[in-house]
């Protein structure tokens, strides 16, 4: 039974070395990144392509209803505007001095001849609102746009709360520089 034994000892050896798992060389790994992954990033550009293409159809057709929904636009006429002149007005700073300088336009409705004489009338009244207003006003409350529009929205009150005849539309800054 001794050389029994050896025989199965010798059969089983052989065995287990087969069994080991093969290593993986440079060339193997490379071509698998190729084979695998390649193919996951042409197919990734492939959909970004397509998804791009319909995208942009959409977006045409989208608006192509919301203008065909909306019908023609309608355009009114231009307001009527009334010329207060230019304005040069130091700011309310203490350390160093600034000036505003400013042409502006006060807009008003078209068919408004009693307004459009009333604002003839009060001009240096409006003026005077004007210049008050931005003289107590800083530098760094005039400098940036949005505060602009709260100063636009702040002196179309203002004048009308002075106004008779009717009431002005918008106000507009033809110059706006602070130095």
């Amino acid at each position: 039974m001794g050389e029994e034994e050896k025989e199965e000892l010798e059969i089983e050896a052989p065995s287990e070395k087969a069994e080991e798992k093969p290593k993986f060389s440079l060339g193997a790994i490379i071509e698998w990144v190729l084979s695998h992954v390649l193919q996951i990033v042409i197919a990734g550009i492939v959909a970004s392509v397509v998804a791009f293409i319909v995208v942009t159809q959409m977006r045409a057709k989208i608006s192509e209803e919301i203008t065909v929904q909306a019908g023609p636009i309608k355009k009114e006429a231009p307001p009527m505007t009334f010329d207060l002149g230019v304005f040069q007005i130091n700011t309310a700073d203490i350390d160093e001095p600034h000036f505003v300088r400013m042409k502006i336009y006060i807009a008003y409705p078209e068919k408004s001849t009693q307004l459009s004489l009333e604002l003839g009338q009060r001009k240096y009244q409006i003026r005077d609102i004007i210049i008050s207003t931005v003289s107590s006003m800083k530098k760094d409350e005039l400098d940036e746009p949005i505060e602009r529009q709260e100063l636009k929205e702040r002196l179309i009150k203002l004048i009308n709360n002075v106004l008779v005849n009717g009431e002005i539309l918008d106000l507009y800054f033809d110059e706006f520089t602070v130095f």
